[in-house]
C-alpha cells in the first residue's frame, strides 16, 4: 500500500517536471541586438530597419554615428532595410539571418552607400 503511494506520487511529480519543462521551453525568450553605423560620408534622413515584425526607424543619423536596437527573436527572419540619404538616394536591402532559439548581436554599417553585416550568433 505505501509502495503503490510513492510509486503514485513519483509518477505524479515526474508528470509536473515534464510539464514544466515544456513550460519553460516555450515562455524562453531569444533576444537580438543590432549596432548600425554610418560609416558614410553623407548624412542618413531616414533609416527603416524591420527584423521579427519589429520595426526601428532612426532619423539623421550623421556620419560616424551609431544607432542600436534590441529585438525579441519570435521567428526566422531577415533585416529587411530602408535608407534615405541626404543627397536623395535611397538603398534598399535584405541581409542577415535570426532563427528562433538563439542570442544574437549583430552589426550593420553603411560605408560608400553599401551594407555589410557581421554575425555573432550566442546560444
Amino acid at each position: 500500500m505505501i509502495r503503490k503511494k510513492i510509486i503514485s506520487i513519483s509518477y505524479f511529480l515526474s508528470i509536473i517536471m515534464l510539464i514544466s519543462f515544456g513550460i519553460s521551453c516555450f515562455m524562453e525568450s531569444n533576444t537580438g541586438q543590432f549596432c548600425f553605423i554610418n560609416n558614410d560620408n553623407e548624412l542618413i534622413v531616414y533609416a527603416k530597419i524591420k527584423i521579427c515584425n519589429q520595426i526601428f526607424e532612426f532619423k539623421d543619423i550623421t556620419p560616424h554615428e551609431k544607432c542600436n536596437g534590441t529585438f525579441k527573436v519570435t521567428s526566422d527572419s531577415h533585416y529587411t532595410i530602408h535608407i534615405v540619404l541626404n543627397s536623395g538616394k535611397e538603398i534598399k536591402d535584405q541581409l542577415g539571418y535570426v532563427t528562433y532559439g538563439f542570442d544574437y548581436k549583430h552589426t550593420i554599417v553603411l560605408a560608400d552607400s553599401k551594407l555589410s553585416f557581421t554575425d555573432i550568433q550566442i546560444q
